[in-house]
């Protein structure tokens, strides 16, 4: 296991408004740390002088990046949406002063294909989202290190849990499913490498942490364990009390791209934090797991390591999970 023990200091978080960020920003406060988070209107990554101001004015120490453009798919090729998520990392690099380090989310869907992928694998995303995270990711690490930045992308797999977008799968399942309506799916029968945004936040504290992420910081965070989506969707039925006939499989045709498997190799991770994630879904899991509001919020977890409130600082002893 890598060393541990690097003082993350004073935190910035773009995206802090999102999914995931709001997530993190929780987090990172219960666990006593300084945490800036950023978002628009207050601090426009797209504006280098306005991401120069907001460093100048937080003075972070660690910035961990899960601001990007959003993309519909009306925009699936649309170079705008890449050039604006590589212009806001090239803003953050430019403005960051050496030593900073820098996590920035990246995306299964930067490796374009099917199967259970390796950091190592090549990258040939197929959507703009992908495109753009691979993009800004390879601008990060080639450029970052030049300013004497400390850089780091993780991969994120299936990200699923409270305040997820009302579209995302989970959250319209249980949304129809409440209320008694049938959902339309397609086959169900893709497996995917689903993990909850507690454990990703904590592997992302984590990995923060970590003195010395190696030669390639390119890290999958998944479980290792990828779920069919047939089940879960059973089993989402089952947490709320829904009839299974209201899951209607095969009644719209697969999106393109929609691989039969994705699946993050976490040997990289595993070596680093010493843990992956748990793969928490299974028959009879809970819906708490995955609705706004409900107290699922996770502590670090099955680590020996743990964040000092007062320091803001990760130890651990050699131990042994991940998101």
């Amino acid at each position: 296991m890598a060393s541990l023990g690097r003082e993350i200091g004073r935190i910035a978080v773009t995206g802090a408004s999102g999914f995931i960020g709001r997530r993190l920003v929780r987090h990172l406060e219960s666990n006593g740390c300084t945490v800036s988070p950023w978002s628009r209107p207050q601090t426009d990554l797209l504006d280098a002088r306005s991401v120069a101001r907001a460093i100048e004015r937080d003075q972070p120490d660690t910035i961990f990046h899960l601001a990007a453009t959003g993309v519909s798919a009306s925009q699936a090729h649309d170079a705008t949406v890449i050039g604006c998520d590589v212009a806001m990392v090239a803003n953050l690099i430019a403005a960051a002063p050496s030593g900073t380090r820098i996590l920035l989310a990246g995306s299964m869907s930067e490796y374009g294909r099917a199967g259970r992928l390796i950091e190592t694998d090549r990258c040939m995303p197929s959507t703009a989202y992908g495109i753009a995270k691979l993009a800004s990711g390879r601008y990060a690490l080639a450029y970052g290190p030049k300013y004497g930045l400390d850089i780091a992308v993780l991969r994120l797999f299936g990200v699923y849990g409270p305040g997820e977008a009302p579209n995302r799968l989970f959250t319209a399942l249980i949304e129809a499913l409440d209320a008694g309506r049938p959902v339309d799916l397609s086959d169900g029968t893709q497996r995917r490498d689903f993990v909850h945004v507690d454990d990703v936040c904590a592997t992302m504290m984590h990995l923060a942490g970590i003195v010395d992420l190696g030669s390639d910081p390119v890290i999958n965070i998944g479980t290792g364990q990828s779920v069919c989506i047939r089940d879960v969707a059973t089993w989402i039925a089952d947490s709320v009390g829904a009839p299974h006939d209201l899951l209607r499989f095969g009644a719209r045709p697969r999106s393109p791209g929609d691989e039969a498997l994705l699946e993050a190799n976490v040997a990289r991770l595993t070596r680093l934090a010493g843990s992956v994630p748990p793969q928490r879904l299974s028959r009879g899991l809970s819906s708490n797991l995955l609705r706004e509001g409900a107290d699922s919020y996770l502590p670090l977890p099955n680590r020996s390591g743990s964040f000092s409130r007062n320091q803001a600082t990760v130890s651990a002893t050699p131990s042994s999970k991940d998101t």
